[in-house]
């Protein structure tokens, strides 16, 4: 018996000095943070927090129902997992190791996953939070190696592990090691494909805005620059510029967290749904399924349901595609005029002017002082008039088909989440997707920055969001070490809910 006591206690501590050594980059090293925003996770909850106060046992703590949440589509399997030893690096571990973890029951086994979600989401996000991805600028670098101490160094009273047995905690250390194995791996293979970063590369009058309130971003004028892990979905590498949103009514706040509305199917409804957000995603073109170009507005809309003077006039332009919620075609336009030319065109052609954000919240953000003013709908047959007239350029007028929209609640969710990062901007950056860069000093040297307007916009948050950034520049670098850190192969199709 006591021999049994002393090989476990030997296989902990043996597992605890591999976890402190592999951790330490994550903690100490020059690239901590984006180490550490490499972790995320699936969205399958750990246990049901209002019932582990209540339980008696561990036993009745596995069989506690797990509470699911949306998950973006991040949620691919493994392969080969945890008992394959050639599987991704799994790091220094013994024969004892692996053989009782080749026998682990089927309890053990639910129980050690409920343990590591629930301390993957304290390293993400802290105990109460449910982030499933996070950016750089919001890692604590010292918490992973703090959870590791608490939880395998000892077996204190405040462990999140005290309620489990040894084999599941064993368990639970070893995915740990194994994962973070995998995101090391996973770093060094984007870090040698990634490009040189540029030093002017940051988006010029671009910055990031607090994500608490929500009332700091959720306003017209502000851009949402998407997390590299949202790669499986629609909006992979897209920046999002919200053009509307409608605030909560007193008697609907407690509406405020579901996500039961339907987006709108145009913005210039007559009724709007409290809370409901519009936007178009900015930096995407419309392409022909068939050849894979660009539309243009012609192809976009067939040339003979066209009035003359609109294919004339833009038939050419390029389509922007602005997301996956259907919508009638619509029209950003920027005026660079002097401000007296601006406000007499602009009242001639109407639509909403795009605000800019100011760093100092008792400016005001009229963007129409500004060098170019930039406004969303409006009259596109006085655009034409316009163009016609000298007034307007063709240039200054986008089209967009699609916008992407969220019912109440729903994007502040995905703040909450990760999925985003809300930023400041000029509002001319709608128009086109496009970013005006730092000029170089005198005797500055580097290369010149990459045309990539999420590139710039994720540049300009951050140095350590540009490193995130430039890692996830190539596309073809993804395998299974980039897969969610719980993204167990068995997982039941029950346990994952695709958003």
């Amino acid at each position: 018996m006591s021999s049994n006591n002393s090989t476990s206690s030997l296989i902990v501590k043996r597992l605890y000095r591999n976890l402190l050594r592999t951790a330490r980059p994550f903690v100490s090293s020059p690239d901590a943070t984006v180490l550490t925003s490499l972790l995320h996770r699936t969205g399958i909850e750990d246990w049901n927090h209002d019932h582990h106060d209540d339980e008696e046992d561990t036993g009745e703590l596995a069989e506690a129902m797990l509470k699911q949440d949306y998950a973006r589509d991040l949620t691919s399997s493994y392969a080969d997992r945890v008992l394959s030893k050639d599987n991704g690096g799994v790091g220094s571990s013994d024969s004892a190791t692996m053989s009782s973890l080749r026998t682990s029951t089927d309890s053990s086994s639910k129980q050690h996953r409920q343990l590591f979600r629930r301390l993957l989401r304290e390293v993400m996000t802290g105990p109460a939070g449910y982030a499933k991805m996070v950016f750089p600028s919001k890692v604590d670098p010292n918490k992973l190696q703090r959870i590791i101490q608490r939880e395998f160094r000892n077996h204190h009273d405040d462990c999140v592990s005290k309620d489990f047995d040894f084999t599941v905690r064993k368990q639970t250390a070893f995915t740990a090691l194994q994962e973070l194995n995998k995101k090391l791996a996973f770093f060094h293979k984007l870090q040698q494909a990634a490009p040189e970063p540029s030093l002017r590369q940051a988006a010029l009058r671009v910055s990031p805005l607090p994500t608490d309130p929500p009332s700091s971003y959720l306003r017209p004028g502000t851009f949402l620059v998407a997390h590299p892990y949202l790669n499986d979905t629609v909006f992979s590498k897209t920046v999002i510029c919200i053009l509307d949103h409608q605030s909560l009514r007193m008697d609907d706040k407690e509406e405020s967290d579901k996500d039961s509305a339907v987006p709108i199917p145009s913005p210039d409804r007559q009724y709007k749904i409290p809370g409901q957000t519009y936007g178009l995603v900015i930096n995407r073109v419309s392409l022909n399924e068939r050849t894979g170009r660009t539309r243009s507005l012609k192809e976009a809309f067939q040339e003979n349901m066209l009035p003359e003077r609109l294919s004339q006039t833009f038939g050419n332009a390029t389509v922007r595609h602005g997301g996956p919620v259907h919508m009638s075609i619509q029209m950003i336009h920027s005026l660079s005029a002097a401000q007296q030319d601006q406000q007499q065109t602009s009242s001639f052609i109407g639509g909403t002017m795009i605000p800019e954000i100011n760093a100092v919240e008792d400016q005001s953000p009229a963007a129409l002082y500004s060098d170019q003013a930039t406004f969303y709908r409006g009259n596109i047959f006085k655009a034409i008039s316009a163009v016609e007239n000298g007034d307007l350029d063709r240039e200054d007028v986008s089209f967009y088909v699609g916008a992407s929209t969220w019912s109440p609640g729903q994007l502040a969710a995905e703040i909450a989440q990760g999925y985003w990062i809300p930023c400041r901007g000029p509002p001319e950056m709608a128009l086109h997707g496009i970013c005006e860069h730092q000029q170089p000093q005198k005797d500055q040297g580097g290369k010149r920055p990459l045309t990539d307007l999420w590139l710039s916009m994720l540049s300009a948050c951050g140095e350590d969001e540009a490193k995130l950034a430039h890692l996830f520049y190539n596309e073809h670098q993804w395998d299974e070490n980039g897969q969610p850190c719980d993204a167990f192969e068995d997982d039941g199709i029950d346990e994952i809910i695709i958003f």
